[in-house]
C-alpha cells in the first residue's frame, strides 16, 4: 500500500459539536492522497460516537487527557506522510488548501513550512470577521516571528521529517507551543506564505487563544529558544531583546490590569535583570512595590480624574 502523501492531525477534546464539520472539510480536499489522524485527548462528550461515522476514512486514537501538544505529538509519531498538516477540531479548511500548498512544497525543497491566510468567523452567525495575517512574508523568518505571530497552526503544512528531527511540540509549554515550533523551524528553514484564504477559524467562548492567560507562556517559549540557540541571547541578539521587551510588556499590563500585582512585579523584575530597559517596565515595577491597597486606591482615583 502506498504511504499517504499528507498526514492530517486533528487533536480533539470535547469538541463533538464541531468535529464532523472539520472532518468533512478535510475529506473534501481536492488533494485526496491523505491520511487523517484524530487524536482524542480524553474527551468525555460524544466524540467517539461522532467518529463511528468515519472509521473507514480516518485513524482514531484515544489517549488519557494530556493536552494538545502531546496529542499532536502522538499524531506526528504515527504520521506516514511526507508532509504533515494540523487542523483544530472546531476549524475548517477550504477544499483547495492542501493542493495549493503541496504544489509549492514539491518544487521548493528548501522550504520547511508553508502557511496561508485564515478568516475568523462567528460561531453562532457564521459572520466573517478579520482576515489574518494582513501582510504575507516568505523567507528566513526567525526574527519576524520573534516580533509577532505571523500565522496560525491550522494554516500550515510542514515537512514531516523536519517535525520528527525537531521532536515535535514542546510538551513542557502550557501556551505558545506552536510559536516555539515555528521558531525552531524558522531558525534553519525557509518559510513561504500563500496569500489565499484557505482556513476558516471558528470564534466561540471556548477558544484557547481568547483566554486571558494565553500570553503567560510566551517568555517561557523565548527562554527555551535561547537555550537551544545561545547565539540568540537577548543581551547580544537585538531581535530577541525586542521580543522579550514587547511580550514582557504585554504580560505586565495584563497582570496589572487584572489585579495580579505580584506577578506583574516579578515579570518586570525578570526583564530588568536581563537588562531590558523600558519606561513602561520601570513604571510598573516601581508601582507594584507598593502595598496592594495603595495600588487599588491609586487606580480608583485615576479613574475618577476628568478625561480630556
Amino acid at each position: 500500500m502506498t504511504a499517504p502523501l499528507i498526514s492530517v492531525i486533528i487533536p480533539t477534546y470535547n469538541s463533538a459539536p464541531y468535529l464532523s464539520e472539520a472532518l468533512d472539510s478535510v475529506l473534501a480536499q481536492t488533494h485526496t492522497c491523505i491520511e487523517v489522524l484524530v487524536i482524542d485527548d480524553g474527551s468525555t462528550d460524544n466524540t467517539a460516537a461522532v467518529m463511528a461515522d468515519y472509521t473507514d476514512r480516518t485513524v482514531y486514537i484515544r489517549q488519557v487527557r494530556a493536552g494538545p501538544s502531546r496529542a499532536r505529538n502522538r499524531g506526528i509519531a504515527e504520521a506516514k506522510g511526507a508532509y504533515t498538516a494540523f487542523l483544530d477540531a472546531d476549524d475548517t479548511w477550504l477544499p483547495s488548501k492542501l493542493e495549493k500548498q503541496l504544489s509549492i512544497l514539491q518544487r521548493e525543497p528548501e522550504v520547511g513550512l508553508i502557511y496561508s491566510r485564515s478568516v475568523d468567523f462567528r460561531d453562532q452567525t457564521g459572520e466573517e470577521l478579520r482576515v489574518y495575517p494582513k501582510e504575507m512574508h516568505s523567507g528566513m523568518l526567525f526574527d519576524l516571528l520573534l516580533e509577532a505571530p505571523l500565522f496560525g497552526l491550522p494554516s500550515v503544512v510542514v515537512r514531516t521529517r523536519v517535525l520528527k528531527e525537531l521532536g515535535g511540540f514542546d510538551e513542557g509549554l502550557r501556551t505558545a507551543e506552536d510559536t516555539h515550533l515555528y521558531l525552531r523551524i524558522a531558525r534553519n528553514h525557509k518559510i513561504i506564505g500563500v496569500p489565499d484564504i484557505l482556513v476558516r477559524r471558528r470564534i466561540h467562548d471556548r477558544n484557547l487563544s481568547s483566554r486571558v492567560d494565553v500570553d503567560i507562556g510566551t517568555l517561557s517559549c523565548l527562554d527555551r529558544i535561547v537555550k537551544l540557540f545561545p547565539e540568540t541571547d537577548p543581551k547580544i541578539y537585538p531581535a530577541m531583546g525586542r521580543a522579550y521587551r514587547n511580550r514582557g510588556k504585554d504580560m505586565i499590563l495584563g497582570y496589572f490590569h487584572s489585579g495580579a500585582y505580584a506577578a506583574c512585579n516579578q515579570t518586570a523584575h525578570r526583564l530588568l535583570r536581563l537588562k531590558i530597559w523600558d519606561p513602561c517596565i520601570m513604571l510598573y515595577f516601581f508601582l507594584t512595590l507598593f502595598p496592594r491597597f495603595f495600588i487599588k486606591s491609586g487606580r480608583f482615583l485615576w479613574k475618577q480624574l476628568p478625561k480630556a
